[in-house]
């Protein structure tokens, strides 16, 4: 979402501010440029390869994993050690 009517070129560059860290910031292609029932101009980001660490703590932010948990979870790291129900799933807790 952008704050107004904004021209926005075919690459960019996004920065996200996180709380408790530095901005995040993304280079990639707006794939799609529309305005919502609001007015709001939305854009469709596809982030350039090889950003994967910024993308996995924009994860992290966006879903509160720093937020206290109610159970305790050892997680497997090897994906050989995961089972066939773990594969499929994703989830690899033990």
């Amino acid at each position: 979402e952008m704050p107004g009517p904004v021209a926005m070129a075919e690459h960019a560059r996004l920065t996200v501010d996180v709380p408790g860290g530095l901005p995040l910031g993304f280079t990639g292609a707006s794939r799609a440029i529309w305005a919502d029932e609001r007015g709001r101009t939305m854009v469709g980001f596809e982030f350039d390869e090889g950003q994967h660490p910024a993308r996995a703590r924009l994860a992290l932010a966006l879903f509160a994993a720093d937020a206290p948990v109610d159970r305790s979870t050892t997680v497997r790291d090897d994906p050989a050690a995961w089972g066939a129900p773990e594969v499929a799933t994703g989830f690899n807790a033990a």
